[in-house]
């Protein structure tokens, strides 16, 4: 039998040469269209047998349900767990301690300030000239690079840097370890630390050098770790107010609302500021804030009879969850900037100290009158109303503040 005359529809079923025969012919050559499965009979047509519903074939047993089978090339369907995409390796914080020192070194400095950061201080280097080598050595042989901070890490001269850095990590742990045991110690994790801290040198870059760039950055500082730190010592001395009218009176404590501004609270720090890290470290541990403490800062052009209002406020109400110990700040991290104001927030005069604003020449500051009908600033604090380190506080503030009308 010729296998190529038989037609593959003619071993379809009932139901499925229905359709077929309900479906018009396809182009020119397509076959005469066939009539319904019911009224279909067997025709001779140039030799070739037409098609003929099963349901006619008496002498052919029904066909067997045939299951397809996928094609080599179509995907089998997806069962059970999705995989989960590996999470990128940590590198371990001592690790990229000293990967940011190497970094530094090779850079030309023995180390950076934060505060020269903070200030935008113009501390890192334009890139050098294009056909200029981007490293040379010092008097004592030591290579040192200049990086391109305008362009991405993966650049050749940032590549080479990168490289560089790796080596004499791993060169420098090889002759002698200074990290714990257990720290994982390759290039790959080296080259990963090295890479993120360039980001952050190349982001400082551009804050020395885009004045937009630096605006923007300063608007992200007052949301940021110590505009939190802020924020939440504002409210929890505004939860303490109701306990404070409570032992005050409300006749007492008229408009202490208007006076718990965010901006009022002073800054939390982990940084030595204008302090050498040598003497910061040794103040905290003095102070009882170990090697993790955060340093308050005292706002110089707040008054004593604010801070007063504050420290109460902390005595009924607690300082909020403590994460990390806090130590009095050094006098030479104390900020004498003048409180932030606008159009429609200014300091009360109460609240503002007259000799910083002496001492300073901020007298002519933007400052509101004190409200009649604010009987918060007749309020007297006594001292039994306040912690014994709050005390203490004040009494190194009216020091501080004698020392410098000197």
């Amino acid at each position: 039998m010729n296998l190529d005359s038989i037609d593959p529809r003619s071993m379809a079923t009932t139901e499925e040469l229905t359709t077929i025969n309900a479906t018009p012919p396809i182009g020119p050559s397509a076959a005469p269209f066939l009539l319904p499965a019911s009224t279909a009979t067997p025709v001779t047509n140039g030799g070739h047998q037409a098609l003929v519903p099963l349901n006619n074939r008496p002498d052919l047993e029904a066909a067997p349900t045939v299951t397809a089978t996928p094609s080599r090339t179509q995907s089998p369907p997806l069962t059970g767990r999705r995989k989960t995409p590996k999470r990128p390796r940590k590198v371990d914080v001592d690790l990229t301690r000293v990967v940011q020192r190497t970094m530094v070194g090779l850079l030309g400095f023995s180390r950076f300030r934060r505060t020269d950061f903070k200030n935008f201080v113009a501390i890192l280097s334009h890139p050098v000239a294009r056909g200029e080598a981007p490293s040379r050595l010092d008097e004592e042989g030591k290579r040192i690079w200049t990086p391109d901070f305008t362009a991405k890490v993966t650049t050749a001269t940032n590549t080479l840097y990168i490289e560089d850095v790796v080596k004499t990590v791993l060169m420098n742990e090889t002759a002698a370890r200074t990290l714990r045991p257990g720290v994982e110690v390759n290039a790959t994790v080296i080259e990963m630390a090295a890479k993120q801290y360039f980001s952050t040198l190349r982001d400082w870059y551009g804050y020395q050098n885009d004045p937009a760039k630096k605006a923007k950055r300063i608007r992200k500082g007052k949301s940021g770790c110590h505009g939190q730190r802020r924020a939440r010592k504002a409210d929890v001395r505004r939860r303490a107010i109701p306990k404070f009218r409570a032992k005050y009176g409300d006749e007492n404590t008229v408009g202490i609302e208007q006076l718990i501004e965010t901006d009022y609270q002073s800054s939390d720090a982990s940084d030595c500021g204008n302090a050498t890290e040598e003497s910061f470290n040794e103040h905290r541990k003095a102070n009882g804030g170990g090697t993790q403490g955060l340093e308050t800062r005292r706002l110089e052009w707040r008054s004593d009879w604010f801070n007063r209002l504050l420290y109460a406020l902390d005595h009924i109400g607690g300082r909020g969850a403590v994460q990390r110990v806090k130590f009095r700040g050094m006098k030479i991290n104390s900020d004498p900037k003048p409180p932030p104001f606008e159009a429609n927030e200014r300091p009360y005069i109460s609240c503002v100290s007259e000799t910083w604003a002496t001492r300073t020449q901020n007298e002519h500051i933007p400052m509101q009158e004190d409200p009649e009908e604010f009987t918060i600033f007749k309020l007297e604090i006594p001292d039994n109303a306040l912690d014994a380190e709050d005390l203490a506080w004040l009494a190194d503030d009216e020091e501080d503040a004698v020392g410098m009308e000197e």
